[in-house]
């Protein structure tokens, strides 16, 4: 959303800060509902599973749409956690 310059990629500028927009309300939404209903230790563990396993079925689903370009090997690693993330990304991990 930060590419700009011509009237192509400003155009693509302008469609990918609008999905941003809508992905970080959606978050923040997604958040507060989350803390309204999560009461005990074991809502918010339900809660972990519940995104792990979605998480896993939607980084193989990109894993299709982008033509398998991750090897079931490497998805079973990023599965176990075996990643490395950037600075600004760990930073949010509690």
């Amino acid at each position: 959303m930060l590419v700009g310059g011509d009237p192509l990629t400003d155009h693509i500028a302008v469609a990918c800060k609008g999905v941003h927009d809508d992905e970080v309300d959606h978050a923040a939404h997604g958040a507060a509902d989350l803390t309204a209903e999560a009461r005990t230790e074991d809502d918010w563990a339900l809660a972990r599973q519940m995104v792990e396993a979605i998480s896993r079925q939607r980084v193989r689903m990109r894993n299709e749409q982008f033509g398998f370009p991750l090897s079931e090997a490497r998805l079973i690693e990023i599965d176990d956690g075996n990643i490395e993330l950037p600075e600004r990304y760990a930073a949010m991990l509690v």
